[in-house]
């Protein structure tokens, strides 16, 4: 049982229930209480004296960490963690978790329709279709996906499951991963490549990167001058990966081909950005994680680690570790 009277504050959720977490909770004896904090401060005033937090979207910040006085663990809801300052968190001894395995199907089925509305310019042919327009080859040219190369920057769980998908619509998958040698490439039945050498030779190049420093912005002007202009970039990762204006200027000025993207810089986006102007793009509204099995994958997944944390359990997630 975890410690007498232990706490949880859930910061911030859009789930239309939290009947998962409160009947796992329940039955370890640990108190819930729930908040919707969109701020540091709102964070503080909730989460003072809470044992552990499960969190959204909601910022954890150092100072947020500095006004934690009970604190034992922080668990994400998801796979990225950009929202949580591990560094702060690490030096207060505090263990953050996420969620890596409760949508990998899920983004993989998204980032491969996204591809091949791309590819077969669906987008284009609707909006033509709507205007009246019924034509049997147009917005030419569409090239047939057999041999084309899929190019994936990132070949972790969800690269990889998209790597399967595309080599069943058979294209040439290629993939850079500083963390796979090439014989794990190879054995996953990825071609090994450089970075350089995936974005000047890819025809699509999908992104599963997590967002890092190193990582921010790995899309630019110079990376888009690089590629092939009949290339195509589909992001279901992180919105940072890729510099937003340096993309509006690749899309308008058919620097490249179009653009795929399910996150963007600064969610949720306006409407008004030049990305949602420009005919060469998709835009979807961070739901690539989303099916109504994987929700309620996350939710008991997210609680059932909390738990852990609070009967003094090894964490099975921990991304803050020396």
């Amino acid at each position: 049982m975890s410690l007498p009277n232990s706490t949880v504050l859930i910061t911030d959720y859009n789930y239309p229930s939290l009947a998962i977490e409160e009947k796992i909770f329940s039955a370890a004896g640990i108190r819930m209480i729930t908040a919707q904090a969109s701020n540091v401060q709102e964070v503080i005033n909730a989460g003072r004296d809470v044992d552990a937090i499960l969190n959204q979207y909601a910022p954890i910040t150092a100072e947020v960490l500095d006004n934690l006085s009970r604190c034992r663990a922080i668990v994400r809801y998801g796979i990225g963690v950009d929202n949580i300052d591990l560094k702060a968190a690490r030096n207060k001894s505090i263990p953050v978790a996420n969620v890596p395995t409760y949508g990998i199907q899920e983004v993989a089925d998204h980032t491969m329709t996204m591809t091949l509305a791309l590819v077969r310019k669906l987008p284009q042919i609707q909006q033509l279709v709507k205007k009246g327009v019924w034509e049997g080859s147009p917005c030419r040219p569409i090239f047939e996906m057999a041999g084309q190369r899929f190019g994936l920057l990132g070949c972790g769980r969800i690269g990889q499951a998209v790597a399967r998908r595309a080599r069943g619509f058979d294209f040439e998958v290629i993939g850079y991963d500083p963390f796979l040698s090439d014989k794990q490439l190879l054995d996953i039945g990825i071609e090994p490549v450089d970075f350089d050498s995936l974005i000047s030779s890819s025809d699509l190049i999908s992104l599963h990167l997590p967002l890092n420093d190193k990582t921010h912005h790995v899309i630019d002007t110079e990376t888009f001058q690089l590629m092939r202009d009949q290339a195509f970039l589909i992001n279901c990762s992180r919105g940072g990966l890729v510099n937003s204006d340096a993309l509006v200027e690749a899309l308008q000025n058919k620097i490249i081909a179009g653009a795929a993207l399910d996150v963007v810089e600064g969610e949720p986006i306006g409407k008004d950005h030049p990305l949602l102007s420009c005919e060469n793009a998709i835009v979807t509204s961070h739901v690539a994680w989303y099916s109504e099995e994987s929700m309620q994958r996350l939710q008991r997944m997210a609680a059932e680690e909390i738990v852990r944390a609070l009967n003094g359990e090894p964490m099975l997630n921990v991304v803050n570790a020396e």
